[in-house]
């Protein structure tokens, strides 16, 4: 009986000491997000800060190399679109939506700027009630 205690000991002690050694919070083991958007002749796609757009042709696939711009800000994409044209193709339009509700417009002459911001102004406000006012409420 001993021997199985013992045993049963060492096992926990093990668990507990290899915690203590590799215990870690687990994240991803890459820090690049990629977000991408196909539109009716036109792929953009966004990666390590830039935004890469490209535009395809019916016949032949893409047109010409895919072009890029850096994107406003660091932050969550949560939406990416450009419009590419020209020849060298350039982006002529190109939209970003970051998780804290803000659009970005870019255009070739003035570059990016700030089109709207889609967030409500915050958390939704509550009044906090004890459990004896649940219940009344709920009793009536």
């Amino acid at each position: 009986m001993a021997k199985k205690f013992f045993y049963v000991c060492a096992g926990l002690f093990m668990l507990a000491m290899s915690y203590q050694l590799g215990a870690q919070r687990a994240a991803a083991q890459g820090s690049t997000q990629i977000l991408g958007a196909i539109d009716v002749a036109n792929v953009s796609y966004m990666t390590g800060g830039t935004l890469y757009g490209v535009h395809l042709n019916a016949y032949t696939g893409i047109d010409a190399p895919p072009t890029s711009i850096p994107i406003p800000h660091s932050g969550t994409l949560v939406a990416a679109d450009c419009t590419v044209g020209g020849s060298p193709a350039v982006i002529s339009d190109a939209f970003v939506v970051y998780d804290d509700g803000s659009v970005w417009q870019f255009t070739p002459g003035s570059g990016w700027h700030t089109v709207a911001s889609m967030t409500g102004g915050g958390p939704t406000a509550t009044a906090s009630a004890t459990w004896g006012q649940v219940k009344s409420t709920y009793r009536k």
